[in-house]
């Protein structure tokens, strides 16, 4: 049997034509390579993961991925009961208005301006001001929030940069975030040491002067030592460089990167009718953290901070609506705009004794951060697909335990893993030996020398955080002899831990 058309001239039952056993291929239309891939028309500008695009096409793929991250966690939760199969697709429709405020957390690289672009030309923030419905039926389209507020928190102190520069920045973010009718708030990262930040933000004032506590590196259980806030004189800056100072140069971004967070939830809290919290953390980003996260010991709560949203422990939700677009589609963006970035973040220089390259352009970076992003930015030029492969293997974790009902680490503020002492135990090339019971102490009811109660911070924190306070054999004889000053918000953490633990053994203690 002939697997082709019938031949001329032959007919098939009642006269008809007889039809062909295998269809004809269809016609395939091939498209020159200078031609935008999705609508074949105009000549392409860009070139991405190997397809070209013109500029509004291209414009149009990276909102449509904006979106798709954006939307869904606006929209109410699906009920768990329902039997109906849930649908990504029933929640990409503009989401309603709502009566609250969003805080847009942005450093000035091409993920936050570009995110930041995006969400000022969709008309999803309003100035507060707006009373007026819009008609849907004239293509009017209805704000999301009622009003932005705009967040940067300047580590120049951290950097040790006082040239002048960070003044020009801040003032160049202030013009960009007003001329679009937005409020904008400055922030340093020293104001991490400062009782009166959630005040100046419009808060309530925290009672910070109960909460403020001194660590010691020198010992292996990292005791602790509430102060006072009257029995030191250093400003919150000299608090900040000389905790840079006594951890070693690798752990310094993770410091930095637990300020910024604490810092961004202290704003949420305090501004006014904040409901969410958007970050423009890029795939590329991600694509990093996914390496330098699991090589640092953070691979418990990574799933949760790859996620598009996430719930804060103060209420508001976390949304990364830049998550598939890359930094280079990012910066793509900001040119069409013609939008400036600031896309060195220079965490590695902390501290001020960042060593340099050598004369073979080797080194340079003292971090595991600083050595996955080198290296992911040389292998993306020669493998484009790196960064995608990266992030879909990384969406493919899955947080362990049950994120309501983990215990949170102090210090990143990220649930817990279990047993972090005894996993760094058993993973060290040596052992101390068992401690004399005499010598033993309670991490939650021990006395120092003076007699005053004291705990120890190495059993609440993860195993990562744990690491991040390892001491430093380069810390100069003066700090590693005393203690360092912690955060305040480490403080609130230790003291909320101690009363919750109190709470749940309350009925079982022995009355003397």
């Amino acid at each position: 049997m002939s697997c082709g058309d019938a031949a001329d001239g032959v007919d098939g039952v009642d006269g008809k034509k007889a039809e062909a056993v295998m269809p004809k291929k269809r016609t395939v239309r091939r498209i020159e390579k200078g031609t935008c891939q999705r609508c074949r028309e105009s000549k392409a500008k860009f070139i991405i993961r190997s397809a070209p695009y013109c500029t509004p096409c291209f414009e149009l793929n990276v909102f449509s991925r904006f979106t798709r991250q954006l939307y869904p966690p606006l929209h109410p939760p699906q009920p768990a009961s329902s039997t109906k199969k849930h649908n990504s697709n029933n929640t990409l429709y503009r989401p309603a208005r709502r009566s609250s405020n969003v805080l847009i957390a942005m450093s000035g690289g091409a993920g936050s301006i570009a995110m930041y672009d995006m969400l000022s030309r969709g008309g999803y923030v309003g100035t507060g001001e707006e009373t007026k419905v819009a008609d849907i039926t004239k293509g009017e389209k209805e704000i999301i929030w009622e009003k932005g507020y705009v967040v940067y928190v300047d580590f120049s102190g951290a950097l040790r940069a006082g040239t002048g520069g960070e003044e020009a920045d801040v003032e160049w973010m202030r013009r960009l975030v007003e001329d679009r009718g937005m409020v904008f708030v400055a922030l340093r990262a020293e104001d991490a040491f400062d009782p009166s930040l959630a005040e100046r933000l419009g808060g309530v004032r925290a009672t910070n002067e109960d909460q403020a506590l001194a660590i010691d590196l020198r010992a292996a259980g990292l005791p602790v030592h509430p102060i006072a806030s009257t029995s030191t004189t250093s400003s919150p800056l000299d608090k900040l460089q000389t905790l840079l100072a006594s951890v070693p140069p690798p752990s310094r971004p993770s410091i930095l990167s637990c300020i910024l967070t604490s810092l961004l939830n202290t704003a949420a809290s305090s501004l006014p009718n904040i409901s969410h919290l958007l970050v423009g953390e890029t795939s590329t980003r991600q694509a990093s953290r996914v390496i330098s996260a699991t090589a640092s010991g953070r691979g418990w709560a990574l799933p949760l901070e790859l996620a598009s949203s996430m719930s804060l422990p103060n209420g508001v939700v976390k949304i990364n609506p830049m998550k598939e677009a890359s930094l280079k589609e990012a910066a793509y963006v900001c040119r069409i705009q013609r939008l400036a970035t600031r896309n060195f973040r220079g965490w590695g220089k902390a501290g001020g004794d960042e060593k340099g390259r050598d004369s073979r352009g080797k080194g340079g970076a003292m971090s595991i951060e600083g050595l996955t992003e080198q290296f992911i930015a040389a292998l993306d030029v020669t493998h484009p697909a790196t960064v995608s492969t990266i992030t879909r293997t990384g969406g493919k974790l899955v947080f362990p335990g049950q994120q309501d009902q983990e215990e949170l680490c102090p210090l990143c503020q990220l649930p817990k893993d279990p047993s972090a002492l005894e996993w760094k135990a058993r993973t060290a090339l040596t052992s101390l030996g068992k401690t004399p019971k005499s010598e033993e102490r309670d991490p939650m009811s021990s006395t120092g020398a003076g007699g005053e109660a004291q705990i120890d911070l190495a059993p609440l924190l993860c195993y990562a955080c744990l690491t991040t306070l390892t001491p430093s054999i380069h810390a100069k004889k003066e700090q590693a002899e005393g203690t360092v000053e912690l955060p305040l918000w480490v403080g609130g953490r230790v003291k909320m831990g101690r009363e919750e633990m109190k709470s749940e053994i309350r009925d079982f203690l022995l009355e003397e």
